[in-house]
């Protein structure tokens, strides 16, 4: 489960936790408040492991599933 935290002034970075069986996950990106990674930071992780299979956030990727054998 993800989960989103969004700051009402609107002037801090806006944070995500990732939970499995309702305890936090850690992913590979840096942060210095787990279980809270900025969402700027857990986006631009996962942009790059797409680039890294040469895919492009407006692909079909149901399509793409379907493909894989």
């Amino acid at each position: 489960m993800w989960n989103v935290y969004r700051p009402v002034d609107g002037n801090r970075d806006v944070l995500i936790s990732i939970l499995y069986n309702e305890k936090p996950v850690r992913i590979p990106v840096v942060t210095d408040n787990f279980p809270y990674y900025k969402w700027k930071d857990v986006k631009a992780f996962y942009l790059s492991k797409l680039q890294a299979y040469h895919v492009g956030r407006q692909d079909d990727m149901y399509s793409y599933l379907k493909q894989l054998k």
